[in-house]
């Protein structure tokens, strides 16, 4: 506690309020109080309520109440966290900020964060099933390491879908699995809108796209975009975001629509449009299964300091340079795609990449001496 102030706290394991008191402050002090926590073994939000009074009488109680919430948990390589979803909030698997505003909420009626999906399910003969679902439910569980998988696979429409979210550490990406399983004994068409809010907002802009034509459609296998004024591609207040959708091969991509406002309808308005979400498009056969595969990559700020809630070793970016290791970074990923500790049932039906390269593990022999 800072000179002059005593505080009491609970017992380590326990719970309850940590109070702290001083006989005086100057008008005008301000005190700095720092609270350091053990690691938790599951990643989760931590609430935090402060509240400020005096011995004597409250003469101005407007501001003496606040609460925030803290993220501990998985962080990746450049040090912005993943504050996934789970199953002890909201549950659908997207990143509710990914540190330093990545990702966001326009409104308060949206939901904050990137990588939800949303879900269209129509019969064989084009009858509208399911339209425009937000999947949720899954349960998804840390699984004590660098992931998060489904205890439970919502249904819709008789396709039940599932997730798993990968985050390696010696990386600045998230890896999706999507499973989507039809469950009934006719055929289903399957249309999926992975996406959400970028922490852009309305300066969103394409920064590149892997055919390097700025104008991201069927055509692309990966993308990145950038908030920056006025939509210069150049440059990134807010850490670029990139997406690796699919293999060369790939037919099932459709294109990009509007997250929040029904994404199979409406498309995608580009610059200045935050809610980018990425279309696929299958068929379903009785009691078939089929995965989706997609990487979420999240960078740096440029030119402020970070990652988010650094206090040592912080770093501050020069202008483009997280935008060029953002495109060496899904270059490298797409060419190699990290997919190897998967197991081979699912490489061989994932619909987005039907042409994933066998994985090469090294053999190690002993020498034998005679």
């Amino acid at each position: 506690s800072p000179d002059g102030w005593a505080c009491t706290l609970p017992p380590v394991g326990g719970t309850g309020t940590i109070t702290c008191s001083a006989d005086s402050v100057a008008a005008g002090e301000t005190v700095p109080f720092t609270l350091e926590l053990a690691p938790l073994d599951v990643p989760q939000w931590l609430p935090n309520q402060i509240e400020v009074s005096t011995s004597g009488p409250e003469t101005f109680t407007f501001n003496n109440l606040d609460y925030f919430e803290i993220y501990t948990g998985l962080l990746s390589d450049n040090g912005n966290p993943w504050d996934l979803y789970d199953g002890l909030r909201r549950d659908n698997g997207g990143v509710a900020r990914g540190g330093q505003e990545a990702f966001a909420s326009l409104t308060s009626e949206t939901v904050p964060g990137y990588g939800m999906l949303r879900l269209r399910v129509l019969d064989g003969a084009n009858t509208l099933l399911t339209d425009n679902a937000e999947v949720s439910g899954f349960d998804l569980t840390f699984d004590g390491g660098r992931g998060w998988s489904s205890a439970y696979a919502p249904v819709y429409s008789d396709v039940a879908v599932s997730r798993e979210v990968y985050a390696p550490a010696d990386a600045n990406y998230l890896r999706y699995l999507d499973t989507f399983t039809n469950t009934s004994n006719a055929v289903r068409q399957v249309q999926v809108a992975w996406g959400g809010e970028l922490g852009s907002l309305s300066w969103t802009t394409l920064a590149a796209d892997s055919s390097g034509n700025l104008t991201l459609n069927t055509a692309d296998t990966w993308a990145v975009t950038t908030g920056a004024q006025p939509w210069n591609p150049t440059t990134s207040f807010n850490p670029p975001v990139g997406y690796l959708l699919r293999d060369a091969s790939d037919t099932s991509y459709t294109g990009t629509g509007n997250f929040f406002n029904n994404p199979f309808e409406t498309p995608w308005a580009g610059y200045g449009d935050s809610t980018l979400a990425h279309l696929f498009s299958f068929t379903l056969e009785p009691g078939e299964t089929a995965h989706l595969i997609y990487f979420l990559y999240r960078g740096l700020a440029e030119e402020t300091y970070g990652p988010e809630g650094c206090t040592t070793n912080c770093v501050t970016p020069p202008g483009g340079s997280e935008l060029a290791l953002a495109q060496t970074a899904l270059t490298a990923l797409a060419a190699a795609p990290d997919v190897c500790n998967l197991p081979s049932e699912v490489l061989a039906n994932v619909v987005n990449w039907p042409g994933l390269p066998a994985c090469n593990f090294s053999i190690f022999l002993p020498t034998v001496v005679r």
